[in-house]
């Protein structure tokens, strides 16, 4: 094998010139073969126009009539930038240019075959900090090593995560996904590179990592204990060396960059426009000489600008598809990885995937043996179309076996993050088949990764436990991220003692306790789904939803063998009960509970005479559970209860009168949204009235049930659900006029801060105890995509203090700051960014749902919504307290403040020490 050329696609190209006179157009040399990666030397030949002069230049120089002169094949053996110059009889020229880049190192002997890999369980670990194995290359000379920013080196390698392995087989993880190990650029002035995906040498492991011995070693190990290794690999970007000015199209080398001032590897270490002649840096350049993305809502930017400042590579270009395709099957030969995940995906094009899969690295791989290679990618966007796309074309073009499962993480943190409707879970996974995937049994599933905030900050550790066990009762390849077993709230902490635990701090121990709860409940999780096949093999039918916020979800699993699974979740924090839900079951079908599901849960579920199930489930509760026999019939109870009431099409009063009657004298009971718990109960006969309160009852459609009572809830006796919609109209309170361009500090110098934490107007509205809260700002943006609110460079911070207070907490939580005197404590604590929306109690306990919020972009107003039941459900908000602060986030993280500022950070004081508040309104008083 080591002979085999690594390029696959060895047609020649023909590129037209620019126009040299009004009529004529001219061809540029052509290089047979194109150029790649290659394994022996390789015998190149240059054609022009017949009898044109060609020169060329293996040293990067550009080409002249004093350079070699074009006689025959040109044998290459080493990297080799090549470039060609023909002279016309015109006097004219013509000049092209490709790269030859080679692989001699010993391959691998023996490749391992590909998994099934729906029945795999991935562990994505950060390379930087799973374990420190080697600390003599923590810090290579250049203070890299540090605790101070969570993007600096923090010590972990190949050698410290071979030592794991037994800690994440017994998990029961199967596979290992790693940040990127390829060489990298460790600093680019304010941010360091220990994630991996700045790119400085495709074909060298970074040293911080370890040797490619190490490499190998690793993958070995790991094969030996069944584990299979997925490496992260990056197609659209190297590393951050220069910037293109969005104002003039001028280029400029960046400034402070680590190890080197450019990528160490040819041909991106050729990365000046002004070394290019105009015909190669039109159509040979390696690079798009584009400037940042401004608006990634504008699609045209996304495949040629850069992202983040990093500097974009030029995928349609032939050459590099090659070059990519060569990097990329270099890692199989050598350490026989079994995976790729592919970073970045969307802003690449699509059929460049195409190329790199079918008539690359795929087919490569199945060479070996690898049948069944998988190539995964991210596309970070909420359009399901677009990420489809990536994985199979319009005419069934084959691209990447599948994505990582966005869109279904954005329902899971939304539903159990946030406590938004469990339907939203519903309509993702009714589209998962029908949405255009290669194969959607692919698509990986998570909770968590390295670019979001974990969960666990946003709500509680019962919602986080459901969402994993939501991801592992379902068809896919769930993803677990590194730390989740040890109960990790800090994004991208090391595992090990010394590392990075938070911005200036170390870890004080190491942190592998496979005792902790946290680990044996994942472990129990992973062995529930590698015992019972129907969780991966399984077709999903979800037979219980809400559309009215947080509640009840519940779907059943059938699989061919006829294996059959109930699995129902309560995201709400108040009990709840669903009622005859039909689902499909054979007749009085017993259920048994599956561990690791909520201790609150019955231990058995026994559908009635329809195969309909009536289950109660505590708060934040769930329960697993599997087809266990078919029961003797149960004889059913002859009483009866109805609602015999019709109501009005949009309820706007605060409280409603409900008729109904029933079968015989009993104590009723009236509830909403299966809130048995919260229960009105009378004693009636015959017909019955009673009222209900809904002045703390969110604007929307809700649920009534009645019921009899029993001695226990599994004997109730419930009518028929009847839906109303209740719509009270929010009515203004009052307005706050804030001072205009009064930010507290100077704005970051990137071109997309303008202003908006800038407050102007707030006015206050309410219906019943829902809050709305209508923000003129200075401006609003929705420029990096948020997915979560439709606003971006702005953080949100609200403090609520009811009346009658009991609370004594002034201080703002991560603000350096304290209430103003007006206001004496806070009992509720609101924050909204374009990512995120959480509101927790003052005793630091997040609840649910969460505020939502919605964008009048044309008139610059964002309009917050706090649903009474955030807030403790109040029959009154007069006497209500609110104090609204403005700063900015990034991926969680407060964005920073120093003296001096920066391109990303707020300028004129030191953050450590000052408030960090931009802007903030008077306390405004309910009256």
């Amino acid at each position: 094998m080591r002979n085999k050329i690594l390029v696959f696609t060895l047609i020649s190209f023909v590129l037209l010139s620019c126009r040299t006179g009004e009529d004529r157009v001219y061809l540029q040399p052509e290089f047979s073969p194109i150029g790649g990666v290659y394994k022996s030397q390789v015998e190149v030949s240059i054609k022009s126009d017949h009898g044109d002069r060609v020169y060329y230049s293996v040293d990067s120089s550009t080409p002249t009539k004093n350079s070699l002169k074009y006689s025959g094949k040109i044998t290459l053996n080493e990297p080799t930038l090549l470039r060609a110059v023909a002279y016309k009889r015109d006097g004219s020229t013509s000049n092209a240019m490709t790269m030859f880049d080679f692989d001699f190192k010993k391959d691998k002997d023996e490749y391992t075959k590909s998994p099934v890999w729906s029945d795999q369980i991935i562990y994505f670990a950060l390379l930087d900090r799973m374990e420190n194995g080697d600390r003599s290359n923590d810090d290579l000379g250049f203070n890299e090593n540090s605790v101070d920013e969570e993007t600096w080196f923090s010590g972990g390698d190949f050698k410290g995560l071979t030592q794991k392995l037994d800690y994440i087989k017994n998990l029961g993880a199967t596979a290992i996904w790693i940040t990127p190990p390829i060489k990298n650029e460790w600093s680019e002035g304010n941010f360091g590179g220990s994630h991996g995906y700045w790119a400085s040498n495709f074909l060298e492991v970074d040293p911080h990592y370890g040797t490619l011995e190490d490499y190998k070693n690793f993958v070995d190990e790991a094969h030996k204990k069944g584990l299979y290794v997925i490496q992260d690999i990056v197609v659209n970007h190297v590393g951050d060396y220069f910037n293109v000015s969005r104002s003039d199209g001028s280029w400029s080398l960046k400034g402070g960059t680590l190890p080197t001032n450019t990528p160490e590897q040819l041909p991106w270490s050729f990365n000046n426009p002004e070394l290019f002649t105009a015909d190669e840096l039109e159509y040979n350049s390696f690079y798009n000489w584009t400037p940042a993305i401004s608006d990634f809502n504008d699609k045209s930017q996304l495949l040629t600008y850069q992202l983040s400042n990093l500097d974009d590579i030029r995928t349609t270009n032939p050459v590099v598809r090659n070059l990519l395709k060569g990097y990329y099957s270099y890692w199989i030969d050598k350490v026989d990885i079994d995976g790729y995940r592919v970073d970045t995906v969307k802003y690449v094009e699509q059929d460049f995937f195409e190329d790199f899969a079918n008539n690359g690295v795929k087919e490569y791989a199945k060479s070996l043996g690898k049948e069944d290679f998988i190539l995964f990618g991210e596309s970070w966007d909420q359009d399901e179309d677009l990420n489809a796309s990536y994985t199979l074309g319009k005419n069934g073009e084959k691209r990447l076996d599948s994505v990582i499962y966005f869109n279904l993480n954005f329902a899971i943190r939304n539903v159990f993050g946030n406590g938004n409707p469990t339907d939203e879970l519903s309509k993702v996974l009714d589209n998962r088949f029908s949405a255009g995937y290669q194969d959607a049994s692919k698509l990986i599933t998570f909770v968590d990764n390295h670019d979001m905030e974990r969960l666990i900050t946003s709500t509680t550790e019962n919602m986080v436990k459901s969402a994993y066990a939501f991801i592992m009762t379902i068809p896919g390849i769930p993803q677990l991220y590194y730390g989740t077993e040890q109960n990790f709230s800090e994004r991208r902490r090391a595992m090990f003692k010394g590392g990075y635990k938070s911005k200036g701090v170390a870890n004080d121990m190491d942190y592998f306790d496979t005792s902790s709860p946290w680990y044996r409940y994942i472990k129990a999780l992973t062995k529930l789904r590698m015992d019972n096949p129907v969780f991966r093999n399984g077709e999903l039918t979800i037979i219980k939803d809400n559309t009215i916020g947080s509640g009840l979800f519940a779907y059943k699993m059938v699989d061919k063998t006829g294996s059959e699974a109930l699995i129902v979740f309560n995201t709400s924090n108040q009990s709840k009960v669903g009622i005859d839900i039909d689902g499909g079951f054979k007749a009085n079908s017993s259920f048994k509970l599956l561990e690791p599901s909520s201790n609150s849960m019955p231990k058995s579920i026994l559908a009635d005479k329809n195969g309909n199930i009536t289950i109660a489930v505590e708060k934040e509760s769930f329960g697993i559970y599997l087809f266990d026999s078919v029961e003797d019939e149960v004889s059913n109870s002859s009483s009866r209860v109805d609602i015999t009431s019709s109501f009005k099409s949009n309820i706007t009063d605060s409280s409603l009168i409900i008729t109904g009657n029933v079968s015989e004298k009993s104590t009723v009971g009236i509830f909403l949204d299966g809130n048995y718990k919260q229960a009105t109960e009378f004693s009636a006969s015959d017909s019955w009235s009673t009222s209900i309160d809904l002045t703390s009852i969110t604007n929307g459609e809700h649920e009534i049930v009645a019921y009899i009572k029993a001695e226990d809830i599994s004997n109730y006796i419930y009518s028929k659900p009847v839906v109303i919609k209740v719509q009270k109209p929010y009515v203004p309170m009052l307005e706050v006029v804030d001072e205009k361009y009064d930010e507290n500090y100077t704005q970051p110098t990137n071109e997309s801060f303008i202003g908006q934490e800038d407050i102007h107007v707030v006015n206050v509205l309410t219906s019943g105890t829902d809050i709305r809260l209508d923000l003129k700002m200075n401006k609003t943006t929705n420029v990096w995509g948020p997915n979560t609110n439709d606003f971006d460079h702005v953080l949100f911070n609200i403090f609520l203090q009811k009346e009658g207070s009991d609370s004594q907490i002034v201080e703002l939580p991560r603000l350096n700051a304290k209430l103003p005197s007006s206001m004496t404590s806070w009992d509720y604590y609101v924050s909204m960014a374009g990512w995120s929306s959480t509101i927790e109690n003052s005793l630091g306990e997040i609840i649910n749902p969460s505020p939502t919020s919605s964008v009048d972009h044309e008139n610059s107003t964002v309009s917050i919504y706090i649903p009474s039941a955030s807030i403790g459900s109040p029959k009154s908000l007069k006497g209500w307290k609110l104090y609204i602060t403005t700063w900015d986030e990034d991926s969680g993280n407060l964005r920073d403040l120093t003296i001096d500022g920066d391109e990303w950070v707020f300028g004129g004081a030191d953050g450590s020490v000052s408030p960090l508040i931009m802007d903030d309104v008077a306390v405004i008083t309910l009256k």
